[in-house]
């Protein structure tokens, strides 16, 4: 099934014939669900499609409505970035555009790039304004805050992640990440609108998907930017693995690469992409429960109680992502640790928790070890 996902995907992306044998309508409906899980229903379903392979009569309505849904969101999503870029010009609020809204045009399509929201970063000090001037002016509604972001939203299908930072809560990571705007200049003088250099923002999307593998899986769009990012001809690669070997991420990068060449060009595949290929298309486009559990035990070398009362009990560290009072006040760790646990069950994440300490307790030995020998492997 990965590889007729993969080859089905690569005939997409690149416009090459598909040579792979026909799937049956099983086969058609299992793809959809992989396919989905990735965010990339609408490509394999054009790619079957176009090779005339699409036959099962409930699969390609499933196909059909994935392309659909695909196109509207495209469509509403970056017309609501041109509703925000514009405020933000007409205010003279410096911002950076992330990920997807610069990696649309190195894509054989801008739309096969979907995005499920809109990253832009801006300097810390602006943002309670700019969040004024996107509820006042342009009727969003803001939902979240998290230690890098705010969440905000218009109508169904727009949803702004508005950064003022863009940290991972990772000490190897994290040192290079506060230089963000170090690498950032105004595409003209006078203008709002701000550019990372090429290989800080190849740097970003390296060391977001680190963050996300961490986390238990990072899908398989990053591998794509990274491997379109790298075809384009502004990559400079010494300059980039200047900026991967000093946040201490480069065997990953390597193996990142060679994983995109594999799927995209004609490299083979070594123990380690193997591995990569199962984690990542295993654990969906924002990982699965047990990828997370598996991956957080063996980070820390731990299992069973200890690792259940480190997610209970949050570390002090991390709890004053969440509230920072805790900097100043630090007689407020149990206060928090209390309103903590309130939050995620009030949010409805209290079975996700468990689920995850389910998962830890409950999982072979044989996938632990796996996952551990693959974190060697990438060096994390």
């Amino acid at each position: 099934m990965q590889h007729l996902f993969l080859s089905l995907l690569k005939s997409e992306l690149l416009g090459t014939p598909y040579h792979g044998e026909a799937p049956d309508g099983e086969t058609q409906r299992r793809l959809f669900l992989l396919a989905k899980s990735q965010d990339l229903a609408h490509l394999i379903g054009a790619s079957l499609s176009r090779a005339g392979l699409l036959t099962d009569e409930k699969a390609k309505a499933a196909f059909e409505g994935a392309g659909i849904k695909a196109l509207y969101r495209y469509t509403r999503l970056w017309h609501g970035y041109g509703l925000v870029t514009s405020l933000f010009e007409e205010a003279g609020v410096p911002f950076v555009p992330l990920k997807g809204a610069l990696l649309r045009h190195l894509y054989p399509k801008p739309e096969v790039r979907t995005s499920s929201d809109i990253d832009i970063l801006i300097p810390v000090e602006r943002l309670e304004e700019a969040v004024t001037l996107l509820t006042e002016r342009l009727g969003f509604e803001k939902r979240q805050k998290t230690y890098h972001d705010v969440n905000l939203v218009l109508g169904d299908a727009v949803n702004l992640e508005l950064h003022y930072n863009v940290l991972e809560d990772d000490e190897r990571l994290d040192p290079m990440l506060k230089r963000v705007w170090e690498y950032a200049s105004p595409v003209e003088d006078g203008k709002s609108e701000h550019r990372l250099s090429p290989d800080y923002f190849a740097f970003h999307v390296v060391s977001h998907a680190a963050h996300h593998f961490l986390g238990g899986g990072c899908g398989v769009k990053p591998v794509l930017d990274l491997y379109f990012l790298r075809h384009s001809e502004s990559y400079d690669e010494t300059a980039v693995r200047r900026l991967v070997k000093e946040s201490d991420i480069e065997v990953f990068y390597d193996a990142l690469c060679t994983l995109g060449e594999v799927w995209l060009g004609n490299a083979s595949h070594d123990g380690t992409t193997s591995a990569m290929e199962d984690f990542i298309l295993g654990g969906g486009a924002y990982g699965t429960v047990a990828n997370r559990a598996a991956v957080g035990a063996n980070r820390k070398r731990a299992s069973g109680l200890s690792y259940a009362m480190r997610r209970i009990f949050m570390p002090k560290k991390q709890l004053a992502r969440l509230y920072p009072v805790l900097n100043r006040h630090p007689i407020l760790l149990p206060v928090c640790q209390v309103r903590r646990w309130f939050r995620t069950l009030l949010r409805g994440r209290g079975k996700n928790a468990v689920r995850e300490l389910s998962a830890n307790a409950s999982m072979p030995k044989e996938k632990r070890d796996a996952i551990k020998n693959l974190l060697i492997d990438l060096d994390l």
